[in-house]
């Protein structure tokens, strides 16, 4: 009789630490998808349209409300997903540093735009998806 609750005991301690286990497993893999989906895109640089931004037409606000600083290299226009082939891409004429909770307006005629064959077209029409290029800028410090 006491093998047989010494017996329970011990399988129903070993039964508490497995479910311990998978239950700290759950959380660190929600936590982990929660801060790539949401966490993530609310640190990163977005691109939005702006209407009548200067007499030649539309623009593209550029915002950061976190997260940064980060530098503005390209404009790029296709899907909204950046791994497939873009329409078009426009060069900066000089790089933006867009700081930590501020913003940049850009007119998007005054660009040249170049599409996937290396050919000249036009600018975006408003509302497609533009995105932008950039790059966070972060300190790194050296020991000596």
């Amino acid at each position: 009789m006491n093998d047989a609750k010494s017996q329970i005991r011990r399988l129903t301690r070993w039964n508490r630490f497995w479910l311990v286990l998978v239950a700290l497993y759950t959380l660190i893999a929600g936590y982990n998808y929660l801060e790539r989906r949401i966490i993530s895109n609310a640190t990163r640089l977005q691109v939005r349209w702006e209407d009548n931004v200067n007499a030649k037409g539309d623009g593209a606000l550029i915002v950061s409300s976190s997260g940064g600083p980060f530098i503005v290299t390209h404009l790029a226009v296709g899907s909204r997903d950046i791994d497939t082939a873009l329409a078009a891409i426009a060069q900066l004429p000089r790089p933006l540093l867009i700081r930590p909770k501020s913003y940049k307006i850009i007119s998007l005629s005054g660009l040249v735009w170049i599409d996937s064959e290396g050919k000249r077209t036009t600018a975006p029409k408003p509302n497609a998806p533009v995105q932008a290029l950039y790059c966070r800028v972060q300190t790194v410090t050296i020991a000596e």
